[in-house]
């Protein structure tokens, strides 16, 4: 879970990212992830990192990071080569 932008980003263990206003945390949005984005490439998100004005999403056991812009809630994904991910 981050917070950034007045909201709370939280990854959840069914492979999706909901958005709750850090207000009441009532009626979470599901970020609409990004086109090449299939659940099953990665497993659910095992951290979270504010990086500017993206919240980072990463699992420890796959290749692919979310990106969420904390402003405009739109999310991409940076696939990285298995050698590089396990080295960084």
């Amino acid at each position: 879970m981050c917070f950034a932008n007045g909201c709370y980003w939280i990854g959840k263990s069914d492979k999706t990212i909901v958005k709750y206003n850090s207000i009441d945390l009532i009626d979470g949005k599901n970020v609409l992830l990004p086109p090449d984005f299939v659940a099953t490439n990665i497993l659910p998100m095992s951290s979270c990192r504010i990086v500017g004005t993206k919240a980072i999403f990463w699992s420890f056991n796959s290749n692919m990071i979310l990106r969420v812009d904390v402003i405009t809630g739109e999310c991409d994904s940076l696939n990285l080569p298995r050698i590089d991910f396990l080295n960084a």
